[in-house]
């Protein structure tokens, strides 16, 4: 079954990355769209500064998955201790940006 399922998925990966797929987008419009996927390996430090994120690791929340301060991940080990940072969440906390750097002024 779960050889089925990777096939499947293999197959799909590969007729996205050679045949892809077409539709009409707002932005870009009509377009022959392909797809691939790939792996970045490296240290925390070179991963945060190729996406972009903040370099500097005494921040409170520097994880991109979960809400934990860093004195929280001293003491909590598991996934589900911690509050879950969903789409909704980084919505949140976008909207709540220019506030932030208000109240640091």
């Amino acid at each position: 079954m779960a050889l089925l399922l990777l096939d499947k998925f293999v197959a799909e990966i590969n007729k996205l990355s050679t045949v892809g797929f077409s539709g009409d987008f707002p932005v870009i419009g009509s377009k022959q769209i392909f797809a691939s996927l790939c792996q970045v390996a490296s240290d925390n430090l070179a991963l945060t500064s190729l996406f972009g994120f903040i370099e500097s690791f005494s921040a409170d929340y520097f994880c991109t998955m979960y809400y934990g301060t860093k004195d929280e991940i001293q003491d909590k080990f598991y996934d589900n201790m911690f509050q879950l940072s969903t789409r909704n969440e980084y919505q949140k906390d976008i909207q709540n940006l220019p506030h932030a750097f208000e109240n640091n002024r």
